[in-house]
């Protein structure tokens, strides 16, 4: 499969903050409710996580949890839509799937969250790396932190498995959706945390 297409340049963010999302769905997993949302150009704007009703082990809510407001679309769904939902139904049944990631927009991600997305894209079911992993795997062996901040702004968790990335000495360190479902994730995957 390719690899993620190159991002805008080292510090360019493009429709960062004019981001429109044309469409959604909602999809019923084990871990609650994900938000895809598209464009009308047929790119995955975001995969939101689910909201503190439906996560395992949330105390608070997530940052962009799905709204109601948001639950339309206006625009008809893409065709890639079924098989991406398809893929992510046979995930959650846990079986090792490699998710397509020819569909994500990444329009607002720096050329550095790019090759690390790419190499997060390339971590195989069932196997972690650490952040500082990561980093030298991209060329900088001293941005472990870095990585962690590309992996809270990932767009598109499970897609870009950022669940799979693990703080030094497999310490399961941070996740958007918390770290009950980081484990929940890991596990279903069959690693033994």
């Amino acid at each position: 499969m390719p690899g993620l297409p190159p991002g805008p340049g080292p510090k360019a963010r493009v429709h960062e903050l004019t981001l429109v999302v044309n469409g959604s769905y909602s999809l019923s997993t084990p871990i609650g409710k994900l938000g895809l949302h598209w464009q009308v150009e047929g790119r995955l704007t975001r995969i939101e996580l689910p909201s503190t009703a439906t996560a395992p082990g949330r105390s608070r809510p997530l940052g962009g949890t799905i709204s109601a407001a948001r639950q339309s679309a206006p625009a008809p769904p893409p065709a890639w839509l079924a098989e991406l939902v398809h893929d992510l139904e046979r995930y959650f049944a846990g079986e090792p799937v490699v998710l397509n990631d020819r569909l994500l927009d990444f329009r607002s991600a720096t050329l550095f969250q790019v090759k690390v997305y790419n190499r997060v894209y390339k971590i195989p079911w069932g196997q972690t790396l650490s952040y500082g992993e990561v980093a030298a795997a991209v060329g900088s062996p001293q941005g472990a932190r870095a990585v962690g901040q590309a992996m809270a702004a990932n767009r598109y968790p499970i897609v870009v498995p950022c669940h799979r990335v693990l703080a030094a000495h497999g310490k399961l360190g941070g996740f958007g959706g918390g770290l009950p479902m980081k484990r929940y994730l890991l596990r279903l995957e069959g690693s033994a945390y």
